[in-house]
């Protein structure tokens, strides 16, 4: 059930503050994209091999740091004071670097598993066995891409700390961490069937739970601004509306 309190407290959290994760879910599709168009129209000129090392390379340069700035954005933590899109400049210039590191490593793999799963899924050779072996590795290179630029971004941490701290998050939390990756296949299912929600709503939607998903496996504390404060948990707890007001009888009852 933890899991699925997760998703639902990265909903509310993307729903409470819907028009400042619109506007870092476009900032993440400007930052992803325009690298990846430039460089697929670099490779598409290229021989195959080469041609798909520059795409794998367009992904590292747009996607490592666009997810590790949209997961900054979308921390929890920051709920009472939102951050303003002038932020964006030194999160870029602190972040850019450690997360072009992780996503090097990790895109890599990934592009490398793609490419084995789409050929030998239609070559009918004796690998295609290992088909949904790929399949189940490209799932869990996904959550540790996810979890560790989260990682990066919200516990300020190196490339090497990020993937060590995603490596114990993924293995303490194994079936949060598959839900996290179903999370992720149907916001996008959804996301392509009504387009508009894939602009605006997924990118937010996935790292709001990927944040959570971190900051709790880390236990790191995330404020509740709809919380009761001690007054109010005071008065729930005994009833006195006047907590602080010395209770005394008057008159001859007057009790010292």
């Amino acid at each position: 059930m933890r899991g699925f309190n997760i998703l639902w407290r990265a909903i509310r959290d993307t729903f409470d503050q819907i028009l400042a994760f619109m506007l870092g879910s476009l900032i993440w599709w400007v930052v992803v994209f325009v690298p990846f168009v430039v460089f697929a129209g670099i490779g598409g000129a290229l021989p195959s091999l080469v041609g798909e090392a520059v795409l794998i390379l367009g992904i590292v340069i747009g996607a490592g740091p666009g997810i590790a700035l949209l997961a900054k954005w979308t921390d929890p933590r920051l709920v009472i004071d939102r951050p303003s899109w002038r932020d964006l400049g030194p999160w870029a210039r602190q972040y850019a670097v450690p997360a072009w590191i992780v996503a090097a490593f990790v895109f890599t793999a990934l592009g490398v598993l793609l490419l084995n799963l789409a050929f030998y899924a239609q070559s009918g050779s004796l690998f295609t066995v290992l088909v949904p072996l790929w399949g189940f590795l490209i799932v869990i290179g996904v959550i540790v891409a996810l979890t560790s630029l989260s990682i990066l971004t919200l516990t300020d941490a190196t490339p090497r700390q990020a993937f060590r701290r995603a490596g114990y998050v993924i293995a303490s939390a194994p079936i949060q961490s598959l839900l996290l990756a179903a999370w992720v296949v149907v916001t996008t299912l959804i996301g392509l069937a009504l387009i508009v929600p894939l602009v605006l709503l997924t990118p937010p939607l996935i790292m709001a739970a990927t944040n959570r998903l971190v900051l709790n496996q880390l236990d790191i504390a995330i404020p509740d601004p709809n919380a009761p404060t001690d007054e109010r948990v005071v008065e729930r707890t005994t009833g006195d509306r006047n907590p602080d007001k010395s209770r005394r009888g008057g008159g001859l009852f007057n009790r010292r």
